[in-house]
C-alpha cells in the first residue's frame, strides 16, 4: 500500500506577471527555511545555470526521519507567461545516497499567465510519491511512524490515517506557501 499526494491550485493575483514570477521563484527556493525554521538545513546548490536552472540537495523530514531531496528546478519566462518546474533526481551517480536514506519522487509545475498589467493567474500542480530507499518503497508502518501515526489497528486503518495526516499536512503547507509567497 502506497501513498501518493497530488495537489492542484489556481488563483488570480493582483500583481504583474514579472512580480509574481520573481516572488514565486524566491518563495519556492526559500519555503523550506520558512517552514522548518530552527530545524532547517540550508540546501546545497550543486549546479546553477544563469540563476534560472538550479540543481540542489536538501534535507527535509522531521526528528524521526530525514528525507533527502535532490531536485532540478527551472524557470522559463516570456512576455505572457512564466513557468517554474521542479523534478526530483532519484539516482545520481555523482552524488549517490546512502542505502537507507529516504527520498521521494516529487514533480511540480507552476504556470503564471498575464491577464492584465496588474493581474496574473497562477496554476500549480505537484505530486509526491511514497518515500523510498534504493531498496524500494518504505514500508507503510514505518512511514506512518514518521508521520506520527502510532495507533492503528491494521494495514487499512494505518493507510487511512496516513492519508488523512498527509492531506492535512499539505493543506497546511499550501496555506503556509500562500503566506510566504
Amino acid at each position: 500500500m502506497l501513498i501518493l499526494i497530488q495537489v492542484a491550485t489556481q488563483r488570480i493575483l493582483p500583481y504583474s506577471l514579472e512580480d509574481v514570477s520573481e516572488a514565486y521563484w524566491h518563495a519556492e527556493k526559500s519555503f523550506g527555511e520558512y517552514v522548518l525554521r530552527h530545524e532547517f538545513v540550508h540546501p546545497r546548490l550543486m549546479a546553477s545555470i544563469n540563476g534560472d536552472i538550479d540543481y540542489t540537495h536538501e534535507e527535509v523530514g522531521n526528528h524521526i526521519q530525514r528525507i533527502s531531496d535532490k531536485v532540478l528546478m527551472g524557470r522559463f519566462c516570456d512576455d505572457h507567461r512564466a513557468i517554474c518546474v521542479l523534478r526530483s533526481v532519484m539516482n545520481d551517480e555523482m552524488y549517490p545516497l546512502e542505502a537507507n536514506t529516504w527520498t521521494t519522487d516529487t514533480r511540480q509545475w507552476m504556470l503564471a499567465e498575464r491577464l492584465g498589467p496588474a493581474q496574473t493567474r497562477v496554476r500549480q500542480y505537484y505530486s509526491i510519491d511514497h518515500p523510498c530507499t534504493e531498496r524500494g518503497y518504505v514500508p507503510l508502518w514505518e512511514y506512518a511512524r514518521m508521520c506520527g501515526v502510532t495507533h492503528a489497528i491494521d494495514d487499512a486503518d494505518v493507510l487511512e490515517k496516513v492519508q488523512l495526516n498527509r492531506q492535512a499536512k499539505h493543506l497546511c503547507s499550501r496555506a503556509q506557501f500562500a503566506r510566504h509567497f
